[in-house]
C-alpha cells in the first residue's frame, strides 16, 4: 500500500500479510518460554487480543482471558496483570469486572492516564458516554497528544452520530414512517 505525504513523496507501509506475519511470530515469542514472566504474559493477552480483533477469532479473545485470570491469580498485586485482565474482560463485555479491575490497578498506583482511556472505552460501550467524554476531554488537556485528541474526536463524533439517530428516532415515532416523514418533508417544501 502506498500513501502520499504533504510533499507528495510516496511512504511504503507494511502489507497487512506482513502485520500478521509479525504479530504471529511476536505471540509465538512470547509462548515459547515454559514460564513467561508476569509482564509477558500480560503482553501476550493483549496480543491475543488484537488478533482476535483482526481475524475475528473468539477462540484468541478466550485464550487472552484464560491467560489473564491466571496471571492475576499468580500475581494478584502486579497492576499490569490487572489491566490485562480488565482489557480482556471488556473485550468479552464482563464490564463490571474490567471496571473493578481498573480501580484494583488504581489502587496499586497504576498510571491513572492509562486507567481513564480504558475506563472512558468501557464507559462509551455501556451508554455513559457524558462519563466517557468527560475523562476523554481530561486526558486531552492533559496530554494533547495524538492518541487522546484521536480518542476526542472519535468519541465526539460518536455522540454526535448518537444524538442523530435519536432525533431520528423522534422523528420516526412521532410520524410513523419514514413514508410520513418523506410526506411531510414533501409538503413543506411546496
Amino acid at each position: 500500500m502506498i500513501r502520499l505525504t504533504e510533499n507528495n513523496c510516496e511512504l511504503p507501509t507494511t502489507s497487512g500479510a506482513i502485520a500478521m506475519v509479525n504479530l504471529q511470530a511476536q505471540i509465538h515469542g512470547l509462548t515459547a518460554p515454559a514460564r513467561p514472566a508476569v509482564a509477558q504474559r500480560a503482553l501476550l493477552a493483549d496480543l491475543l487480543i488484537q488478533r482476535g480483533h483482526v481475524l475475528g477469532r473468539i477462540a484468541d479473545y478466550e485464550r487472552a482471558a484464560e491467560l489473564a485470570e491466571q496471571t492475576v491469580r499468580d500475581a494478584p498485586d502486579d497492576a499490569g496483570a490487572l489491566l490485562a485482565q480488565a482489557r480482556t474482560r471488556a473485550t468479552l463485555h464482563r464490564f463490571a469486572e474490567a471496571l473493578a479491575d481498573l480501580d484494583a490497578a488504581g489502587r496499586i498506583g497504576f498510571d491513572r492516564a492509562t486507567l481513564d482511556a480504558e475506563r472512558a472505552s468501557i464507559l462509551q460501550a455501556i451508554g455513559c458516554y457524558d462519563q466517557a467524554l468527560a475523562l476523554t476531554r481530561t486526558a486531552a488537556d492533559r496530554q494533547p497528544d495524538f492518541a487522546t485528541v484521536g480518542a476526542l474526536a472519535a468519541l465526539q463524533a460518536t455522540g454526535a452520530i448518537g444524538i442523530s439517530l435519536l432525533v431520528a428516532g423522534f422523528v420516526l415515532t412521532a410520524f410513523g414512517t419514514v413514508a410520513g416523514i418523506r410526506r411531510l418533508a414533501a409538503a413543506g417544501r411546496r
